[in-house]
């Protein structure tokens, strides 16, 4: 059970407008007695010389001002009286209460002490029946709202069974970033550096290593290093010599703004379309070089291309790796 609230028996501040105003009667009390000395002494002034009509007209204002002032302290002396009585009813009616409210209290407390157990236990089951009640009438309405409602039906996606295998054959490579679809043109991209390497060989057998960069073709360059090898001779036999090797290779888009927004590439006649158009899908894998900011790309684009039948392989991509490779790299795994 509740314990009742206390009521609050403190009133605003009598004492401080009781003191305001005695303050008050006190500064008119001095006024007359200042103005009655005053005119003590203009009288002493008059009886040792003559009196002109001015000075009687100015002695008949003060007198009239001081019976004035005297009227009004008396009224404030009977307004301050009036008030100290009442203080003192409303003192006396705040104590009254407070004797009540302490009553009613201990009444209560007595009350509560003397429940047994049983009756303790039957008030706490009435307050679980009252709260279930309540929750039981918030779930009718609930249920009133969502009667005329069709739920949505759930779509279950079914994707390959998750068993990858390298890819072999075609690849085409894309790249997802910032929700853009960017076709890479790597085998084109490889074409022009073997070719550029090949014009280099000279250089790269006079230095330990080579680093040029070839491109642009479709929006992406490509630096590639190269260094030299050489040939140890074992057991004396052949001759010593040296070769060429790739070390790595590293895509470097010419803007951040490449290829098509998703639902531009997945339109019938986008670029990405254009490209795919050229493979076969039962041979073709197709790499998707994902960056971290393109997961919901990734899931869209992949739905598609297993639609129409490619594999595909994911390469998740922090923001700040470029796309690269090398001779010791592993090959996409596709599914």
């Amino acid at each position: 059970m509740r314990r009742p609230i206390r009521a609050n028996l403190e009133g605003p501040g009598q004492d401080s407008f009781l003191d305001t105003l005695t303050n008050t009667v006190g500064i008119l009390i001095i006024l007359v007695i200042v103005t009655g000395l005053r005119v003590k002494n203009f009288r002493a002034e008059v009886a040792d010389g003559p009196v002109s009509n001015p000075a009687i007209a100015s002695l008949d204002e003060e007198r009239t001002r001081l019976q004035k002032l005297s009227g009004e302290v008396i009224e404030r002396m009977k307004l301050v009286d009036q008030l100290r009585k009442e203080t003192a009813v409303w003192q006396l009616q705040r104590a009254e209460q407070a004797r009540l409210v302490a009553l009613a209290e201990k009444e209560i407390d007595s009350r509560r002490a003397a429940l047994d157990t049983d009756a303790q236990a039957v008030f706490d089951l009435q307050n679980q029946v009252h709260l279930a009640r309540e929750e039981l009438a918030d779930l009718d309405r609930q249920r009133a709202a969502l009667a005329g409602v069709e739920p949505e039906p759930i779509v279950i996606e079914s994707y390959p069974t998750p068993l990858s295998r390298p890819a072999d054959g075609k690849e085409v490579h894309i790249q997802l970033r910032e929700g853009r679809v960017a076709v890479i043109p790597l085998d084109e991209l490889i074409a022009e550096f073997k070719a550029d390497a090949q014009k280099r060989m000279g250089r790269v057998l006079d230095f330990p290593e080579l680093t040029e960069t070839v491109g642009p073709q479709g929006g992406f360059r490509l630096r590639y290093t190269i260094e030299r090898r050489e040939i140890t001779p074992e057991m004396g036999m052949g001759r010593v010599g040296v070769y060429a090797e790739l070390r790595r290779w590293t895509l470097i888009p010419v803007s951040s703004e490449l290829g098509e927004p998703v639902d531009q590439a997945l339109a019938r006649d986008s670029q990405f379309r254009q490209a795919l158009a050229r493979f076969h899908p039962r041979r073709t894998a197709v790499t998707l070089w994902t960056y971290e900011d393109s997961f919901e790309t990734f899931r869209r684009l992949r739905k598609d291309l297993y639609e129409q039948g490619f594999l595909v392989a994911a390469r998740p991509m922090p923001l700040d790796m470029p796309i690269g490779g090398s001779p010791g790299g592993t090959r996409s795994a596709v599914q």
